[in-house]
């Protein structure tokens, strides 16, 4: 893996937040001119992957049982007809009927990049070879070995930043950069912190989870790239 680019992708609100494994902090204005952007790169996206209609995944309840004491971080993934529904309130109802229970606020507001990275997904089935789902928070807790302050926090994100530039150092450099370069309006702080969580977690060599629901019902994977901690010792 590491001959090989690694990009951690992060979604916010002018785009996606790029980060690889060399090279700047980018911004993107869609999922698939990012991919293409990097060539034969592998990508760890905050962002689920596999949508499922009949059974809800259970991915999610292995993410909050591995984040003691942040499992309200993992929102449950609406069903694929609830993802593609037009209003919040059609996508309340979708889910309901199909898994039982309503979509939360979180969840309907993340759906506009849910759909962009699932369309890409079906419309170049290659590309889930090189694009797995990562969750930024349990990186955190992972590399950390704990809980750390809120993200949305000063505190916080200065506690994020020195624990990544304690593994590679240069991602304080990095991290200056993308602030100068990226508005603030188009992406926050912790967004870029996400995205260079997940390269580095990339880089590691990630170990991949899986629940007992694996595929959805168009084929798609569904597993989460989780660090291999012991890569940077």
């Amino acid at each position: 893996m590491s001959e090989q680019t690694i990009v951690g992708v992060d979604g916010a609100k002018g785009g996606w937040v790029a980060c690889p494994s060399e090279g700047p902090i980018k911004l993107f204005s869609s999922f698939t001119t990012l991919v293409r952007a990097y060539p034969g790169a592998r990508f760890l996206v905050d962002i689920p992957q596999g949508l499922t209609n009949k059974e809800e995944r259970d991915l999610e309840s292995i993410i909050r049982s591995r984040l003691k004491g942040r499992s309200s971080s993992v929102f449950s993934v609406p069903s694929r007809r609830a993802v593609y529904a037009s209003t919040y309130e059609a996508a309340c109802s979708i889910n309901d009927a199909l898994q039982g229970k309503k979509l939360s606020l979180q969840a309907w507001y993340i759906c506009p990049k849910i759909r962009e990275v699932d369309q890409a997904l079906l419309a170049t089935r290659s590309w889930q070879r090189r694009i797995y789902e990562a969750h930024p928070e349990l990186c955190f807790y992972d590399w950390a070995g704990g809980l750390l302050p809120s993200k949305k926090t000063n505190a916080g994100q200065q506690q994020r930043l020195r624990l990544l530039s304690a593994i590679k150092p240069e991602m304080k450099t990095l991290y200056a950069s993308a602030l100068k370069t990226i508005p603030r309006k188009l992406a926050a702080v912790d967004d870029i912190l996400d995205a260079m969580v997940l390269s580095i977690t990339g880089q590691s060599g990630p170990h991949l989870v899986r629940g007992d629901v694996r595929r959805d019902e168009k084929g798609l994977a569904i597993r989460l790239a989780v660090p291999d901690t012991s890569a940077f010792a």
